[in-house]
């Protein structure tokens, strides 16, 4: 008897996990992605921040100094701390002379097809890089390699060479929150006994996204003509960039990374002679309310999307929706900003010619 009851006992112990599991499953499915940015048991905690593409060369990788006419390897880790994949990002190398250095990209595939576009020297291509979610909770990392042989050093004992690494990708920021829609806001009588009053909503600490919408300032035009009372939620959305880089269009935004014609690795990056003022400082923004996407290009009837300039004091959209409901009420709202980022980061190495040691040897 006693037996059956410890089986039985060790039968339910085993059955509890997988009910809990099967709970987290389904609590996570109202939470998944797009198709391109599937998130797993998605959780607010990954969609807080300013994180995106985070580039940092390994210590040690490059050493501070070598010796002229030696060899050296260039260790550059990429991460993503933003809370979405990041699809086909491309980083480049440049800012060195290509008549002092011979670089070599390590792994390079020279047919790969996912990435659109082959590998080169000084520039590689990534497929795909998680963002932050359960099964990366720090996020997606991928660590690219360079051989780097200098050639000589121009003139003096010793020569400063830079080395850039540049990261250009698209990205989405996805914000949301709850307003106020009181289709009786212009009425001042009994406001207290309503189910809540319009006023701005502040979203603070970001969203996983390097550019943050800040603020929804919601606002109901009402407008009488003839027999008819029209009503029109109206949102003013702010949006500014809390990363360290720089927008781009997200068509365009990887040609920046692509090698131009010609020209020296100091300056042979695609925008510097390809690409034109639409490329720059380009979002592209659109929103929802309770599930419907809403007008937030006035100018085009038949658009709902807007393509805005972002300045350096940010930038603000305006989306309108028509009204039917008579009741005050709460609202989920949604804002959805697509772009191109590009960040960078640099090291110098000191090149010591060679005659310096054979000196420092026999002296």
């Amino acid at each position: 008897m006693q037996d059956r009851k410890m089986r039985k006992r060790a039968g339910q112990d085993r059955v509890w996990p997988l009910m809990l599991l099967a709970m987290l499953l389904l609590a996570g499915c109202g939470r998944l992605g797009t198709s391109n940015n599937i998130k797993i048991l998605d959780d607010p905690k990954f969609h807080t921040g300013y994180g995106g593409m985070q580039l940092s060369f390994t210590k040690g990788m490059p050493p501070s100094e070598v010796w002229s006419d030696t060899s050296f390897v260039l260790g550059l880790e990429v991460r993503n701390t933003g809370a979405w994949a990041i699809n086909y990002p491309v980083i480049a190398l440049s800012g060195f002379s290509g008549d002092y250095f011979t670089v070599t990209l390590d792994s390079k595939d020279a047919d790969k097809a996912s990435s659109q576009a082959p590998d080169l020297d000084t520039l590689k291509h990534f497929e795909k890089i998680e963002g932050r979610d359960f099964a990366t909770p720090d996020g997606g990392r991928r660590l690219v390699t360079w051989s780097v042989t200098n050639k000589g050093i121009p003139y003096g004992d010793s020569y400063d060479a830079r080395f850039i690494a540049t990261a250009c990708y698209g990205y989405v920021t996805e914000a949301g929150t709850d307003i106020c829609v009181d289709p009786q806001a212009n009425i001042p009588y009994e406001v207290q006994k309503r189910a809540c009053q319009m006023k701005p909503v502040r979203l603070a600490g970001g969203s996983g996204a390097p550019i943050a919408v800040t603020n929804i300032d919601p606002e109901m035009l009402i407008r009488a003509g003839g027999d008819a009372t029209t009503k029109t939620l109206q949102l003013r959305i702010s949006i500014e960039n809390k990363g360290n880089g720089g927008i781009r269009d997200a068509q365009t935004v990887n040609a920046e990374c692509a090698p131009a014609t010609g020209g020296d690795n100091q300056d042979n990056l695609g925008w510097s002679s390809q690409l034109g003022e639409d490329h720059f400082n380009t979002l592209l923004v659109w929103a929802e309310v309770s599930g419907q996407e809403i007008d937030c290009d006035l100018r085009d009837p038949a658009a709902t999307k807007v393509r805005v300039k972002y300045t350096e004091d940010g930038t603000s959209v305006i989306c309108q929706m028509p009204v039917d409901s008579a009741d005050a009420h709460l609202a989920p709202v949604t804002v959805y900003v697509k772009y191109g980022y590009v960040v960078q980061q640099a090291t110098t190495v000191r090149v010591k010619r060679l005659f310096q040691r054979v000196q420092e040897v026999t002296g």
